[in-house]
């Protein structure tokens, strides 16, 4: 996906997949997909084959309304804050698996259209909190939720680092560990 999302964009992404742990929050890690490296100078022409998806030329334009405006953003943010980071997903159109999951969890569901977009914390409950957190492990200022619905449909969302929600994150980790502290040793399993 990763791949494909370089070739839509024709923004350079770099695979990564390796364990990263926190300088800042005491035992928190995560893995990440991969970087992605806005930079104009190493720009390659968008390929928008993938965001066609129809044959009508107004319902055309208007599924590709969003990919502009998120291009720019990307470049924006990769000038002022260096790479971001980039996490993928394939998924099905209703991540519980069928449409009563989607009714009765409607945050899970993957909206349509122009709406599906969003250029803020705003992406789907989900992954949002994955991403936040892989910002808060590497000190990376933004990130990108790619993903493919379906197998035809890219969908993207730009997060950016929110300090109120690392902060609960580093804050629930903490609470988390301290729960399982049974003096020096740290021994999960106390004999």
């Amino acid at each position: 996906v990763i791949d494909q999302w370089s070739k839509i964009t024709g923004v350079p992404m770099v695979r990564s997949n390796a364990m990263y742990v926190s300088k800042r929050f005491e035992r928190m890690s995560c893995t990440i997909d991969g970087f992605i490296t806005p930079d104009p100078e190493f720009q390659e022409t968008p390929d928008l084959g993938f965001l066609e998806g129809s044959r009508d030329e107004d319902e055309r334009a208007e599924q590709q309304a969003w990919f502009w405006p998120f291009l720019d953003r990307l470049y924006s943010l990769g000038e002022e804050h260096g790479p971001g980071l980039i996490e993928v997903k394939w998924k099905r159109v209703w991540a519980g698996g069928n449409k009563s999951q989607a009714a009765k969890y409607p945050e899970r569901f993957f909206a349509t259209g122009p709406d599906a977009h969003s250029e803020t914390f705003g992406c789907p409950t989900q992954h949002a909190w994955q991403v936040m957190h892989q910002m808060a492990v590497t000190g990376v200022k933004w990130a990108v939720l790619a993903t493919i619905i379906g197998g035809f449909d890219p969908r993207a969302w730009i997060i950016e680092a929110n300090d109120i929600a690392i902060g609960r994150l580093g804050a629930e980790c903490a609470a988390f560990w301290k729960a399982f502290d049974h003096g020096s040793n740290n021994d999960l399993h106390p004999g």
